[in-house]
């Protein structure tokens, strides 16, 4: 594949999949740089190893994504913010209802989110093959790509937007 292509393709990604791209980029980044002075500063390999394995988790986790999106895997649900769970003591949000074509759907947050308000429009973007559980009658999403979540209603004219 050519780099102009490349380029292409990254900048096609949503915002949010290239915001989660840049970043596992730059921590495989990082690793790599910690992971070289490791190896200067200490005379085994021991200390070493922690970085480089963070350094490969981040790179396949980066070009897992990238290829899920290249190969048309990812898609994008939006819909509407129904409502909202938070934590006892701390409140951050615990989950969020997201209506969609007559569905609710509870995402459980894996990495802090924005202020989300019932009302908002609230994007997730995963791949067809993340898992969608079951549960009271709801639709359940553990495992995603990325959130967003625009303040308001903002209608697509469509809820369910495969990319």
């Amino acid at each position: 594949m050519k780099l102009s292509s490349l380029r292409e393709q990254f900048f096609s990604l949503p915002e949010p999949l290239r915001r989660v791209l840049v970043f596992r980029l730059l921590a495989a980044l990082i690793s790599a740089i910690l992971f070289i002075v490791c190896m200067i500063i200490s005379t085994g390999i021991r200390l070493a190893i922690p970085p480089l394995i963070s350094m490969v988790y981040s790179l396949f986790a980066g070009s897992v994504l990238f290829s899920d999106w290249a190969s048309g895997n990812c898609i994008c649900l939006r819909g509407t913010c129904s409502a909202i769970e938070k934590t006892l003591f701390r409140r951050r949000t615990a989950a969020i209802y997201v209506s969609l074509e007559g569905r609710i759907i509870m995402i459980r947050p894996t990495f802090p989110v924005p202020s989300v308000h019932t009302g908002d429009t609230v994007a997730i973007y995963l791949s067809r093959h993340f898992p969608v559980y079951e549960r009271d009658g709801l639709q359940v999403i553990l495992r995603y790509y990325a959130l967003s979540v625009t303040p308001g209603f903002v209608g697509c004219g469509r809820a369910k937007c495969v990319i």
